[in-house]
């Protein structure tokens, strides 16, 4: 099999924001890595250092129940306040897909002012798109498993479904500029971990 490239929002322009600003690589100080590695898992969920929310779930069927439920909770937040929903989603983990088109459809969430920005993209070697049917096209993944159950009448427009390709970063990067981002939820499927983050959890940290 030829070799792929995988395109995520890191690569919009490698050492600057998205506003074309210079930044300096972040990095984990050992010295704080050793330290959180030392506390013992029960222990993390009410550390008094945390700086977002942290929670221990007991497999990946809760976390995907808690994640759709989550994100359910905020979009219908936001449409009973009359604002857009702008949510930074990526391919898997798989766990959340299922419940999530569940609680919006037996709910009647309407997700027509849901904004969505995917995270990545797999290209072949030269940097193309994959065919549509390619087993590591992630927008053939997504429209199949995160909007193809939805129904019609509450689906996420065409034209609010940001896909990340070179050919498209900059429609992606100027949208991304217009209005914050409320939501970023992020995954590692195999070892069954989510990171969500909202906005005001952003607000909040110090």
């Amino acid at each position: 099999m030829p070799s792929l490239r995988y395109l995520n929002f890191s690569n919009l322009r490698a050492n600057e924001d998205l506003h074309g600003r210079r930044q300096s690589m972040s990095y984990v100080d050992l010295r704080d890595l050793y330290k959180w590695c030392k506390i013992p898992g029960e222990e993390l969920p009410e550390h008094p250092d945390l700086r977002v929310r942290f929670r221990i779930v007991r497999d990946s069927d809760e976390m995907g129940q808690l994640m759709a439920r989550e994100f359910v909770e905020l979009i219908h937040e936001n449409n009973t306040l009359k604002r857009p929903t702008r949510a930074i989603v990526p391919c898997g983990p798989n766990c959340w897909y299922k419940p999530f088109t569940e609680m919006v459809n037996s709910k009647r969430i309407s997700l027509r002012h849901l904004f969505v920005f995917h995270m990545d993209e797999c290209l072949d070697w030269q940097g193309h798109p994959l065919p549509t049917n390619h087993p590591y096209n992630f927008r053939t993944f997504m429209e199949k498993h995160f909007y193809g159950g939805i129904t019609a009448d509450l689906a996420v427009p065409e034209s609010q479904r940001f896909w990340l390709l070179p050919s498209t970063i900059d429609r992606v990067r100027a949208a991304l500029e217009e209005s914050p981002v409320d939501v970023t939820i992020g995954g590692w499927d195999r070892m069954v971990i989510s990171l969500t983050i909202r906005l005001a959890d952003t607000r909040s940290a110090t």
